[in-house]
């Protein structure tokens, strides 16, 4: 048996983009960055980002796009998929990304901008 789930939170670094399949259907891409705490040399820690890629498909993508803003904090929950693909210079490059089940968002409000 395998298990495979992802559950993550943190704020998008950009706004959300939305697009489209070849075959139409709607597809939402977006970053994550979630801090890890790491300790340094000296003992004392830092946060260091890790920067997950998500992929969100369907209707709710194309309802989702205009809240997905940059700095926006979301949780989520998925299933992690990798896949590979040819750059521009022709160098095969693979990367993991979670396909979105489930999220939860919170825009910020006037007092987290200021």
């Amino acid at each position: 048996m395998s298990i495979n789930t992802a559950a993550i939170s943190g704020n998008l670094t950009a706004n959300a983009e939305l697009r489209a399949t070849k075959s139409g259907t709607p597809v939402l891409s977006a970053t994550v960055a979630v801090n890890e705490r790491a300790r340094q040399e000296d003992g004392t820690y830092a946060d260091r980002p890790n920067y997950i890629d998500l992929a969100l498909f369907g209707r709710r993508a194309n309802a989702l796009a205009q809240y997905l803003v940059k700095g926006t904090y979301v949780s989520v929950q998925g299933r992690l998929r990798q896949s590979s693909y040819e750059d521009r210079q022709g160098v095969r490059r693979s990367k993991v990304e979670v396909i979105v089940e489930e999220l939860d968002w919170r825009t910020r409000t006037a007092e987290q901008t200021a």
